[in-house]
């Protein structure tokens, strides 16, 4: 039944003598939960893994909205990537009128990331997985620095606290339009 589905009791309101009651209405409104958003029919969860996990496997127990216990699992060397998203048939909320048909329970899946690892682990993981392709550089190339991003903005030399300055430019801040010659 939709979010905000409205049941209609007529006749069922206040009762006075010599007066028609009126009728009662109640709308339903959704309620947040720690886990799971709905979408229609449809649930949603975010279900959080470490990187071992995303990559080695993982085995993990949720507790339904109905209380049963259901048990998410891939198998070892099955990879679950950052963002991927998986279904799970008739896991998701009863259709109105027909309690046995039930929508999908989408499971979107975050991968947490160490800050860093040890030098010994480095070299276990290097082992462990496919060599990446050596990169080649011709002898003019430039090693750089990566820095983390500040969150500001730079236009035309000019360092911007807040992007919303200069909006009225159609270029940005700083920039200048140039016309090709016709020829």
């Amino acid at each position: 039944m939709p979010n905000t589905h409205k049941f209609r009791f007529h006749g069922d309101g206040d009762h006075e003598p010599g007066k028609e009651p009126g009728d009662v209405i109640i709308q339903l409104e959704p309620k947040e939960h720690e886990l799971f958003q709905r979408h229609g029919a449809d649930l949603s969860m975010k279900c959080e893994l470490t990187l071992s996990e995303a990559l080695c496997g993982f085995k993990k127990v949720i507790k339904t909205l109905d209380n049963r216990e259901i048990v998410l699992q891939t198998k070892p060397g099955e990879v679950m990537k950052h963002g991927a998203m998986k279904m799970i048939l008739d896991e998701g909320f009863p259709t109105y009128k027909n309690p046995f048909t039930k929508g999908r329970l989408l499971v979107v899946f975050s991968v947490e990331f160490p800050e860093s690892i040890t030098a010994d682990a480095v070299k276990k993981i290097s082992s462990a997985l496919p060599r990446p392709p050596k990169p080649t550089a011709s002898a003019d190339a430039e090693d750089v620095q990566l820095l983390e991003f500040d969150g500001k903005g730079k236009y035309g030399g000019e360092e911007e606290e807040n992007g919303d300055e200069d909006d009225e430019q159609p270029n940005g801040p700083g920039m200048r339009t140039q016309q090709c010659a016709q020829q």
